[in-house]
């Protein structure tokens, strides 16, 4: 039966044919995919869009009844079709393609462990898929090529099991290049990690590397310090708290909200309130979002957002306000700012659904009916995630504006103290009257 008698219907129903648990239907939908011809009036990226999501749909559905007859055939796809989910250094794990491949379980593993050996991108497909699988056999041949691939290095997290698993990879947190850096810090976060890797983790967050003449290893061995703290705060690990409160920078301001402590609250929030940018130029669409407002400054807020702090409230609407191509995309989240204050706003939905009772909590003052009713119709726009982008940050910009206002007129909690530079009695948030120098 040629091809198109096979399929002169036009594409196969995929959801169909897995709902009926069809193999031999979902095998020819894959077989669809792949043979797929180009037809006159159409070019390779209009045939990739239909057959990248028949090809994956059909594929899950095969790996949920477990028909490894799938495997080869989806792999040539991937291979044959330039698949671009990424590239050999990409966060694959966030990929379709090799959480399908993993569903296969251990049928799959022969087959990955083939394509270990070949390209960089079909062993980065290959090395994290065997990671979600965790089949010990990949161990060895994982760390045969971790210092070619660095998803190979991400995978090793769910296979480690020694101390010597876990130096090696410890080791990667010195490498030079910073993607190797950035997959070994996500192996070491993993939840696993709690109880292999801690202590050794701990070890190397006091490590002394004052003696340390050479700059450029000190350099390195600086940054895998940092990393190592940032994996045991993602652990969950006191240590790691005690820790980053002393040398939190970055990402650490945002890892230390996991701990639910008083000490934190007060860290983010002055320092949020010391720091705070003035987005004047917030039209000029050339700069991204952390040259406009810092990136401790962002991280600070989305830190005390994970505490539920209220305080988090206003900065997480100025981070919302940034245009869209200033939104930086930051490699630990891999999301832009804008989501990043969007989803940490979420966690505020009751305190937003009464906006007065909480800003006049937050800013000490009261609030008149005119900022009331722009407060009110602002959020209203917020929360609509029916209109464009662009309408939903013009509405947290004008409530910024409106709660900067407030924040001029803020109550200080603080004692007034006599200032030796100024000479007059004034509290520590009010900066010093100028003075007119003697002739």
């Amino acid at each position: 039966m040629g091809f198109l008698d096979r399929f002169i219907g036009g594409p196969p129903n995929v959801n169909r044919l897995a709902a009926k648990r069809d193999i031999t239907g979902l095998l020819k939908a894959l077989e669809y995919a792949i043979d797929r011809p180009i037809r006159k009036g159409e070019d390779y990226d209009m045939v990739k869009k239909e057959t990248i999501p028949i090809a994956l749909s059909a594929t899950s559905a095969l790996a949920e009844i477990q028909e490894p007859r799938a495997i080869e055939p989806f792999l040539q796809f991937v291979r044959e079709n330039d698949v671009n989910f990424g590239n050999e250094f990409s966060p694959l794990y966030l990929s379709p393609v090799p959480r399908i491949l993993a569903k296969f379980g251990n049928t799959a593993v022969e087959p990955l462990l083939l394509w270990l050996e070949r390209a960089p991108f079909e062993k980065a497909i290959a090395a994290t898929a065997l990671g979600f699988i965790a089949d010990s056999r990949a161990k060895g041949p994982l760390i045969k090529i971790s210092h070619e691939c660095p998803m190979a290095v991400w995978a090793l997290g769910n296979l480690c099991e020694t101390q010597e698993d876990v130096e090696t990879i410890l080791s990667f947190l010195e490498h030079s290049d910073h993607w190797f850096q950035r997959r070994a810090y996500e192996a070491l976060s993993m939840p696993r990690m709690a109880h292999v890797a801690a202590n050794s983790l701990v070890a190397l967050c006091k490590l002394d590397i004052s003696q340390e003449t050479d700059y450029s290893k000190k350099e390195k061995k600086r940054r895998a310090k940092y990393l190592a703290g940032l994996a045991l705060c993602n652990l969950g690990d006191p240590r790691g708290l005690e820790w980053m409160l002393e040398h939190a920078t970055g990402a650490g301001f945002w890892l230390i909200g996991n701990f639910n402590d008083p000490r934190v609250a007060k860290k983010l929030s002055d320092y949020l309130q010391k720091t705070e940018p003035k987005l004047d130029h917030i039209e000029d669409q050339s700069k991204r979002g952390f040259e406009f407002l810092g990136e401790e400054w962002v991280f600070c807020a989305l830190g005390l957002a994970k505490m539920k702090d209220i305080r988090a409230i206003r900065p997480l609407l100025k981070i919302m306000s940034l245009p869209q191509s200033a939104s930086h995309i930051y490699w630990l989240f891999e999301d832009s700012y804008y989501n990043l204050a969007v989803n940490a706003l979420q966690a505020f939905s009751s305190e937003l659904s009464e906006p007065l009772a909480t800003f006049e909590k937050v800013f000490g003052v009261q609030i008149s009916n005119t900022a009331e009713a722009e407060i009110r119709s602002n959020i209203e726009l917020l929360n609509d995630h029916g209109i464009a982008l662009s309408r939903r940050m013009d509405a947290a910009r004008a409530l910024t504006k409106v709660l900067d206002g407030m924040s001029s007129t803020m109550k200080h909690s603080c004692v007034a103290e006599f200032c030796s530079r100024c000479q007059e009695d004034h509290c520590k948030c009010t900066p010093c009257r100028p003075t007119t120098p003697e002739n």
